[in-house]
């Protein structure tokens, strides 16, 4: 995580001295470094089962139920409702699983079990993702294409910075895929839709900026004094000739 953020703020930091296309100044920004930087976290951290069950067991939550509901918290009765693979039926009118809500002094206790057992997250061991393979594949998925992104951002960077706001936008599309289960693969579908139009618009508009260039001489034009010479063994005459000076492209 931290290399690839690296390397997108070290291309990032290129663009802040050259002027755009318009001629206009470029102010300093990192917004593609923060994008790339927010979206991987995104990707990586994704919401599963486990994380689920740590955010309803932790004590922050039932503090902030109680500051907003209750002044006693013994009178606080929380009844989440969840969704849980293998127990809860399709709903034939939305084709999304049922939610069922869960009450008893159990429910908590049970959730900060489930919490604890992260640890098996992605072995063989892991329960909840042989439960839900396809979620989980699709989770790892998006984080092996946020990464792929990355390489894709740093090379069309390299390549032409008149692009920015696309590869900002690019970056940015880990963050659209939020929720969990039914509506977490909706927005997936989308993301991915939606990364597809943004790298062909920049692979299209790279390469006909790449089309667009010419190369310079590599014999200059206008030597410095300093490569001027007098030659009459040459030429016969007292006329300057130009010592070639290599340029890199």
């Amino acid at each position: 995580y931290r290399r690839a953020v690296a390397k997108v703020r070290d291309v990032d930091d290129d663009v802040d001295d050259d002027d755009d296309f318009e001629g206009r100044r470029r102010r300093r920004t990192t917004l593609l470094t923060e994008a790339v930087a927010f979206s991987l976290f995104r990707a990586m951290a994704y919401k599963d089962e486990y994380e689920v069950a740590r955010l309803y067991s932790a004590p922050a939550f039932r503090e902030k139920l109680r500051e907003q509901f209750l002044d006693d918290e013994k009178n606080l009765v929380i009844s989440p409702v969840f969704a849980p693979p293998l127990l809860s039926p399709l709903d034939p009118a939305t084709g999304r699983p049922k939610k069922l809500t869960f009450r008893g002094p159990w429910v908590f206790p049970a959730l900060q079990a489930l919490a604890s057992l992260k640890v098996l997250r992605g072995s063989w061991l892991d329960v909840c993702a042989l439960l839900n393979w396809t979620d989980r594949k699709h989770e790892r998925d998006l984080v092996d294409l946020a990464f792929d992104d990355v390489d894709f951002i740093v090379d069309s960077l390299k390549t032409s910075k008149n692009y920015y706001d696309l590869l900002v936008d690019l970056a940015t599309v880990p963050g659209d895929v939020k929720g969990f289960g039914p509506v977490k693969e909706a927005n997936r579908r989308k993301a991915l839709a939606r990364r597809a139009a943004l790298r062909a618009e920049i692979t299209n508009a790279t390469s006909a900026s790449s089309a667009d260039y010419h190369a310079p001489s590599t014999i200059s034009s206008s030597a410095p004094a300093s490569s001027v010479t007098t030659s009459k063994e040459d030429t016969g005459g007292a006329r300057p000739s130009v010592v070639a000076h290599q340029q890199r492209l």
